[in-house]
């Protein structure tokens, strides 16, 4: 703020006690007469106000910081709340220093996080101080690995969709006089997972980043799969296969009817996934990728598995990602470099999914998929519309006839 503030001086802005910047329009009284004059004071005050924001931003980022030491304080100090220290006391408890603190701010900060969560996953209403809070958890945190990882490792993988469809009904439902703040959660919590499950950056001999989809980019992510640093990686990707075509509760399709076929429908874990990744940024391509293959293997083998019934498109629904292979793509499309390696035709697994994307799955599944093609060609994006109509009792039945389980709540 210090170095700020003196950039700022010396442009000849001051910066008053509430954080705003004003220029000394002084400097360009000599000028009153010059043609450009107008312009120069409406450029002086666009920098005003842009010096302005950046001073916000500034305290902003310094509140933030002080925010996170004194919860690590609090927390190694003991302080409790009124409840904590009424079961302290019940319980024959005292006070004093907290001889099982935590030594860093971010693991803190993590279990503050979960906390929130564990209220809203109970059903408890937060009040404007507590969702500020829990944002600036989020915010403050964004990119650093130990909050992100010890977050989710408490939620698991499970945990976390649920969160996250509970947050969507929350903004989308029931409370939505507070959907800007539930939306800047769940776009933490996702941006959460992508620092959480971040591959390293490899690099050849020469320093060079090496291009996701190369032999070489291949190779090094294969080696560092056998290093303690992937373990997080490795398990997750492994749990979400396993609950990805399990069915979870969202109001967006369980109400999408109220009454008839439809009705109380239930969706599948990598929808839920694939809407919350849908809401943040930064994931690595070889995630998107895992994820996106991991996704296409459970349609190949029930092509009804993602049918729900209505449409979802639009600014009402369309945020939820009913077919999640397309979301993930969609994803993946950001990265243009992770695009390409992923459906390059050159590769034989890149040759495989393109012709599974544009003839078999296109044809199986009924829809056309945004793909962004290498050299820039593209398919869509297609717009999601009504599905086919299903068959009777595909909702709750696998590809191979045994019921699906009941959704979790």
């Amino acid at each position: 703020m210090r170095d700020l503030t003196a950039d700022a001086k010396k442009k000849d802005f001051t910066i008053d006690a509430e954080g705003r910047a004003h220029y000394d329009f002084n400097k360009l009284t000599p000028y009153r007469n010059d043609p450009d004059y107008d312009k120069a004071v409406q450029d002086a005050r666009k920098a005003e106000e842009s010096w302005t924001r950046s001073i916000k931003r500034g305290v902003k980022a310094v509140d933030d910081a002080d925010q996170g030491v004194k919860l690590a304080l609090h927390d190694a100090a003991g302080i409790k709340s009124f409840f904590e220290e009424f079961l302290d006391r019940a319980l024959g408890g005292g006070d004093g220093f907290n001889a099982n603190a935590v030594g860093d701010i971010e693991i803190v900060e993590a279990r503050e996080a979960k906390r929130y969560a564990n209220l809203i996953m109970a059903g408890k209403e937060l009040d404007k101080e507590d969702l500020a809070e829990w944002q600036r958890l989020m915010r403050d945190n964004d990119g650093d690995k130990q909050f992100s990882q010890t977050l989710l490792n408490s939620l698991g993988p499970e945990g976390m969709l649920k969160l996250s469809n509970k947050i969507n009904d929350l903004a989308y439902f029931d409370n939505v006089q507070d959907k800007r703040s539930y939306l800047h959660i769940n776009a933490g919590l996702s941006n959460s997972l992508a620092t959480a499950t971040r591959v390293p950056e490899f690099k050849d001999d020469r320093g060079k980043p090496l291009r996701y989809g190369t032999d070489a980019y291949q190779k090094a992510f294969n080696n560092w799969k056998h290093t303690p640093d992937s373990d997080f990686y490795l398990k997750w990707r492994q749990d979400l296969r396993e609950i990805g075509d399990d069915t979870y509760d969202l109001k967006v399709a369980g109400e999408k009817f109220a009454v008839g076929k439809g009705a109380g429908q239930d969706i599948r874990g990598y929808q839920s996934l694939a809407t919350l990744m849908q809401q943040g940024d930064g994931y690595s391509a070889q995630f998107i990728a895992d994820i996106t293959d991991d996704m296409i293997a459970k349609e190949k083998s029930d092509p009804d598995i993602w049918d729900l019934r209505g449409s979802f498109s639009g600014k009402d629904d369309g945020w939820f990602a009913n077919d999640p292979v397309d979301g993930a793509l969609g994803v993946l499309s950001r990265d243009p470099d992770g695009a390409t390696g992923y459906l390059d035709p050159a590769s034989a697994q890149g040759k495989e999914r393109l012709h599974y994307l544009l003839s078999e799955g296109g044809a199986r599944l009924g829809r056309r998929r945004q793909l962004r093609l290498p050299e820039g060609r593209g398919v869509g994006p297609r717009r999601r519309g009504q599905r086919q109509p299903q068959r009777s009792g595909a909702r709750h039945r696998s590809s191979d006839h045994r019921a699906r389980p009941p959704a979790r709540r």
